[in-house]
């Protein structure tokens, strides 16, 4: 320490040490010297100031953790292999229970971090799956364990025929199916032009597809009507991109193709489905 020294005592030698630490004294006089229980900085302070060891003798219990030297500003981040399923889990049930695998246990992956006694209360359960405990296997319910309690009544011969009937005439209709053919008849008047063009043709001025100010409308009214089905139409389509023919799918049984450009009459007729088409 300076100062005066102190008087020697008459015919002895006194030897004096300075033992106190060498301290930098400048950084008091720096006017960017944040000290350690500063609570407000009004200017913009650089990282290497604000982790800047403090001067003087460092405390025995002041000493990293880890046991590492920090790898950033903040501390020492450690490099772990873990997908996104993983840590979403594991992130989520500490978040919700208090406890996780603990990431660093690269080796058994048994060691868990947080709160050991819901743990072990939870038998290490996540929020993306059970516990690791043992399961009650479930007992297997007989699925006619219902008859046992319920009197069921015998059937009369009227309604064992009645059953017997209703299988002879599905069977017939099955038959039917697999027996049916496909057939189709054409309503037009020639299948070809003159030009070897089928009656399918799109006609020439559907070509070039819809003029640029083309726009649609809700109809008002009715301009055509299309007759021959003899029951329900479930189903229409229009041709693909020309949209110069229709198709409809009948209750019916049948398919008709029908034109839409021209007179609008039936062209086709597809038979073959023994129930509706949808």
């Amino acid at each position: 320490a300076e100062g005066v020294d102190p008087p020697r005592p008459s015919g002895s030698s006194v030897v004096i040490q300075d033992l106190a630490p060498a301290v930098d004294l400048s950084l008091e006089s720096n006017p960017y010297y944040v000290k350690t229980d500063t609570k407000v900085v009004y200017h913009n302070p650089r990282v290497e100031d604000l982790w800047k060891p403090v001067a003087g003798p460092k405390h025995p219990d002041d000493i990293n953790p880890l046991g590492v030297a920090n790898n950033t500003y903040l501390g020492h981040v450690e490099k772990c292999a873990m997908n996104e399923f993983v840590f979403a889990e594991q992130f989520h049930t500490f978040n919700n229970y208090g406890y996780a695998v603990n990431p660093s246990d690269h080796a058994a992956g048994n060691t868990m971090v947080g709160d050991a006694g819901r743990h072990k209360k939870n038998k290490g359960k996540t929020v993306f799956g059970g516990s690791n405990g043992s399961k009650k296997k479930r007992k297997r319910i007989d699925p006619m364990e219902w008859k046992k309690h319920v009197e069921v009544p015998e059937l009369t011969e009227e309604q064992k025929a009645e059953i017997a009937a209703d299988k002879t005439r599905m069977r017939g209709h099955r038959k039917a199916i697999e027996s049916a053919t496909e057939t189709t008849e054409f309503h037009g008047k020639v299948f070809r032009d003159y030009q070897d063009r089928t009656y399918m043709h799109v006609p020439h001025d559907l070509k070039a597809g819809p003029p640029p100010d083309h726009k649609c409308y809700i109809p008002k009214k009715c301009i055509h009507t299309w007759g021959g089905h003899t029951k329900a139409v479930h189903r229409i389509e229009f041709f693909p991109k020309s949209g110069h023919l229709l198709l409809s799918g009948s209750m019916d049984h049948t398919v008709k193709l029908w034109a839409v450009t021209g007179q609008k009459r039936l062209l086709r007729t597809y038979k073959g489905h023994m129930g509706g088409v949808r």
